[in-house]
C-alpha cells in the first residue's frame, strides 16, 4: 500500500558472538538475529505497557540493508495507533530502562511514529518520543523524521505487528534527494569543519584514539551523495558498504582511505592517523562542494 511519488536474553549474547575475522557477509545472519531479539523484546515490553495501541516494530538502518557490523546500532521504527504524549512517559521510560539493563552495551534506537504520520509527508520538528544511542528522548523533535526515512519504510523488516505492506506509506524519492542535498550542507559541512579544527596543528602520523570519526565521515557522507545523484544501490538507500565502494570506484584520490575504512568496519585491525582524519574531512568537503 506504499504511495511512492517518483518524480524526477542476555547481554552476553550480544558480545563476542561473532568472530571479527569473519566477513561482514557471513556475519549478517548472527547480527540480524541479535537485532531481531532486542527489537522483539522492545515490542513485547511495549505491548505489555501500552497494549493494543502498539501496531508494529520494524527494523530499519543497516539491518534492513543487510549491512550490519558488530558495532552497529539496532535501528527500528515503532508504530502506534495514536501519538504518544506525556501520559505515556513513565511507561516508555520503564520499557527503555529495562532494555538497557537486559542488553547492556547495545545501542537501541527507535523512532515512535503513527500509522497516520507515515501516510503523509514527514513533518520535521514535531516532538515525538525517540531513542538515540540507547537514550530515550521525550518532548523533542527527532532527527529521523525526514524523507529519507520515509523512503526506507516500505523496505523495513517487520519484527512484530503489521508489516509495511499493510499500511499506506508516502515515499518520495525526489524529496529524499532534496533532503540529502540539504543535509550535506547543513550537517556534514559542519562535521568536516569541526574535524579539521580538532586535527589542526597535530602530527599527521599521530594515531587516532578512535576509528569512529574517520568511518563516520568516509562511509556516511557518500551515502547522501549517492542519493542525490541516484547512484545505483541494492536497497532503497545506499548502505555504508556500498558508499565505500562508490568512493573507491568514483573518487580515486580517496579510494585507499575507503578501502581501509571498509576493512576496519568488517573487523580487521586498522589504525587511522591524523592524516587519515584530515583526508576524511576533505572527502566530505569535496562532496558538499560537488552538490551545491
Amino acid at each position: 500500500m506504499t504511495q511512492e511519488l517518483v518524480s524526477g536474553p542476555t547481554a552476553e549474547r550480544f558480545r563476542g558472538t561473532v568472530q571479527r575475522r569473519t566477513t561482514l557477509s557471513a556475519m549478517q545472519p548472527a547480527l540480524l538475529d541479535r537485532a531481531r531479539t532486542v527489537s522483539q523484546r522492545h515490542a513485547d515490553l511495549l505491548r505489555g505497557a501500552l497494549g493494543e495501541e502498539v501496531l508494529a516494530v520494524w527494523l530499519v538502518g543497516s539491518a534492513m540493508l543487510g549491512d550490519l557490523s558488530e558495532d552497529s546500532d539496532v535501528d527500528t521504527v515503532t508504530l502506534t495507533d495514536a501519538p504518544l504524549g506525556p501520559e505515556h512517559a513513565d511507561a516508555l521510560r520503564e520499557v527503555h530502562d529495562t532494555l538497557a539493563r537486559e542488553f547492556e552495551g547495545v545501542r537501541y534506537d527507535t523512532t515512535y511514529l503513527t500509522a497516520d504520520a507515515i501516510a503523509r509527508p514527514p513533518e520535521p520538528g514535531v516532538p515525538i518520543p525517540f531513542s538515540q544511542d540507547g537514550q530515550l528522548h521525550l518532548g523533542e523533535s527527532c532527527g529521523e523524521v525526514h524523507a529519507v526515512t520515509w523512503l526506507s519504510l516500505p523496505y523495513a523488516v517487520p519484527v512484530a505487528g503489521v508489516g509495511p505492506d499493510d499500511l499506506a506509506i508516502t515515499a518520495d524519492r525526489s524529496a529524499a534527494a532534496a533532503h540529502s542535498r540539504e543535509n550535506l550542507h547543513s550537517y556534514w559541512a559542519r562535521v568536516a569543519d569541526q574535524a579539521g579544527e580538532r586535527l589542526a596543528g597535530r602530527d599527521p602520523d599521530e594515531p587516532l584514539a578512535s576509528q569512529e570519526g574517520v568511518l563516520w565521515m568516509t562511509l556516511g557522507a557518500p551515502r547522501l551523495a549517492m542519493l542525490v545523484t541516484r547512484a545505483p544501490c541494492g536497497g532503497p538507500i545506499p548502505s555504508k558498504t556500498e558508499a565505500g565502494r562508490w568512493v573507491i570506484d568514483n573518487l580515486p584520490d580517496h579510494a585507499d582511505l575507503a578501502r581501509r575504512a571498509l576493512a576496519a568496519r568488517s573487523g580487521e585491525p586498522v589504525t587511522f592517523t591524523v592524516a587519515d582524519g584530515r583526508q576524511s574531512a576533505d572527502l566530505v568537503i569535496l562532496l558538499v562542494q560537488g552538490h551545491d
